[in-house]
């Protein structure tokens, strides 16, 4: 329970903070999927939440669930960490602060830890974008560290939005180094729309 408080403190407060426009809403553009906890073997857990406005910034679509923590996540700290000297790895050219865009698609990803890409990257180059913010929350005693990713993307064209990935590098095909990847219920976009996405992560908390 408390890694699961953790991992959702992010979403909590974004609900607070949108309560009122969304009330006003359609309901069949709010969605919240799964809560419950996926976890990955090296103790994370992942959670994402999308709030699409409109031109004028009003709250057209949001959703929020947790989200598949890759192998590839899994190797790549396990590098970064320690002096491996031999083994196979999932993680493709490990380096320091590697993982550092957000790429959006349109099709539906593998929802397994093997998970290695996007479906289908959104063709525009703005469909990819580092983050405005990522402000850490160093652990603590019994508390892991959190950190809080937010990008914001503004794709200058009409699309459907269905899948999102943590990754690393400006990447858009089968190369990808994914850190963490889900899907959701699809959010609409008109070219002057605009989506901000808030990815939070937890290591540890034990």
């Amino acid at each position: 329970m408390k890694k699961l408080l953790v991992a959702i403190i992010g979403a909590i407060i974004a609900v607070g903070a949108v309560s009122a426009s969304i009330m006003m809403e359609n309901p069949a553009n709010m969605t919240t999927l799964s809560v419950s906890p996926i976890k990955s073997a090296a103790g994370m857990l992942g959670h994402v939440t999308l709030t699409a406005y409109d031109e004028n910034g009003n709250v057209k679509a949001y959703r929020q669930t947790d989200n598949i923590i890759t192998n590839q996540l899994d190797d790549c700290l396990t590098q970064l960490a320690f002096a491996v000297s031999s083994g196979a790895s999932a993680c493709s050219g490990s380096s320091v602060r590697m993982f550092d865009k957000i790429a959006l698609g349109s099709g539906t990803p593998s929802t397994a830890e093997t998970a290695t890409t996007l479906a289908t990257y959104i063709p525009t180059a703005k469909a990819v974008t580092g983050f405005s913010s990522a402000v850490l929350t160093q652990a603590a005693g019994t508390n892991g560290a959190t950190l809080l990713i937010t990008s914001n993307f503004a794709l200058g064209q009409a699309a459907t939005v269905t899948e999102a990935a943590l990754q690393a590098g400006a990447v858009t095909t089968g190369a990808a180094t994914e850190a963490a990847i889900q899907s959701f219920t699809g959010i609409p976009l008109g070219a002057s729309d605009t989506l901000e996405v808030q990815w939070t992560v937890l290591i540890d908390g034990n």
